[in-house]
């Protein structure tokens, strides 16, 4: 395995114990969308696991269809999470943004775009993450078409994410949840124009791996501190109670 190999399982794992911790809660019917979000980042990030990638790719002929499948499922992490965000703060109106009209529409019409770059690209051999195809102009198209709902997603959330982080009535714990989302969201924004640098500079596929990465970490931070949040919160009234 090579290093962004190690990167993604340590992220899965720690987001697979995450998402194991909240199904209690899940099976009482709080916070489903975040849960289903959850439970897919981590689908993605094992198929972005070399070994685990060959295997399943394999599976499924060997012809790439995985990579396909991770890069759709990430849209959907979007739809589900951040309208989760979204309806934590009671605006109905980022809900409508991001799950119906203009966001939905978004969704459909990148999902159509990208599934068409992997049809015209040529990738009949497996390969993790399409390295061996990255200079295959219609690869690079479909990376960037893969992250604009995502992008469109977190442009959506950031400015209200700042503005609660910065808020004075919240406890500093929902604050500092509220900025590790903001940020982590701020990081997705400039993904399709990175991966559109590549056509002008190799190099910049590189800047791609270092914005994703501290991206999940910064939003999955967020939920989590809100979790701990609400323990503490929930302690404290049994306390009281007693």
């Amino acid at each position: 395995m090579i290093s962004t190999d190690y990167v993604a399982l340590s992220v899965a794992l720690v987001l697979g114990v995450f998402t194991a911790m909240r199904t209690p809660s899940v099976l009482r019917g709080h916070n489903v969308p975040l849960w289903i979000a959850h439970a897919l980042i981590v689908v993605c990030l094992l198929l972005a696991v070399t070994p685990v990638y060959v295997v399943i790719d394999g599976m499924a002929g060997g012809s790439n269809v995985a990579n396909l499948v991770s890069h759709l499922l990430f849209n959907l992490v979007f739809l589900f999470g951040c309208r989760q965000v979204a309806q934590s703060v009671v605006r109905p109106d980022l809900v409508h943004r991001i799950c119906w009209r203009p966001g939905f529409a978004l969704m459909v019409a990148t999902s159509l775009l990208v599934a068409g770059c992997f049809v015209l690209a040529d990738t009949p051999v497996t390969s993790m993450g399409l390295n061996l195809y990255r200079d295959d102009a219609w690869v690079v198209a479909y990376k960037a078409a893969s992250f604009v709902y995502p992008a469109y997603c977190s442009a959506v959330l950031v400015p209200m994410l700042v503005r609660e982080a910065r808020s004075t009535g919240f406890p500093l714990i929902h604050g500092a949840a509220k900025g590790f989302l903001a940020l982590g969201f701020a990081l997705m924004i400039p993904l399709p124009a990175i991966h559109l640098l590549e056509f002008a500079a190799e190099g910049a596929r590189a800047w791609v791996d270092v914005f994703l990465y501290t991206a999940i970490l910064l939003v999955s931070a967020g939920p989590l501190l809100a979790f701990i949040s609400r323990i503490r919160r929930s302690q404290g009234k049994i306390k009281l109670a007693a």
